[in-house]
């Protein structure tokens, strides 16, 4: 998936650098929320530091299936996500301990995983409320109709507006 083998990187002086260019289906069976409609695409920078290999990720886009909260409409939506980085060390003695994530390189097969990284990337670009549109109009309360297909007939049974502060002025006089 995004496995990369570094052990060309890592026997090379420190600075050096290498690119690559990311095009990948994601799959992450353990979490259902990431249900994919494009490959996820990107920039990949791997520079060897002292201690560490770090992995920088720009430009990354991917599509992602949604279901609208208001009125159950399953849609698209493209993350554009401008840049990640992530720190891989070979072992975990190096690591300062306020670190909260840490990644390893794989010592046997010398090898690095962005998949943990980008999951987390992305989870964090998801909108707050995934909306079909800015101007959704939801369900009908009382029939279930589209509000964005059709006009509801139905009476709004809650015509009187809800005002706690209407008997305010008389309280204070």
């Amino acid at each position: 998936m995004l496995t990369y083998k570094i052990a060309r990187l890592w026997g090379s002086p420190q600075g050096t650098v290498e690119k690559y260019d990311i095009d990948e289906k994601l799959v992450y069976p353990d979490d259902p929320e990431l249900d994919f409609s494009t490959n996820f695409s990107a920039k990949l920078q791997l520079i060897r530091l002292k201690e560490e290999i770090s992995a920088i990720i720009s430009d990354a886009g991917v599509g992602l299936h949604f279901t609208c909260p208001l009125c159950l409409k399953k849609f698209v939506k493209n993350l554009e996500i401008s840049s990640m980085e992530g720190e891989f060390f070979y072992d975990n003695t190096t690591v300062r301990p306020h670190e909260a994530d840490i990644f390893l390189i794989n010592k046997k097969a010398i090898t690095i995983d962005l998949s943990d990284l980008v999951r987390q990337e992305i989870i964090l670009h998801f909108p707050l409320v995934p909306l079909c549109s800015r101007g959704c109009k939801g369900l009908c309360a009382h029939c279930g109709g589209n509000k964005n297909k059709t006009i509801c007939k139905c009476k709004n049974e809650n015509t009187q507006t809800h005002k706690p502060f209407k008997n305010l002025k008389k309280l204070l006089s």
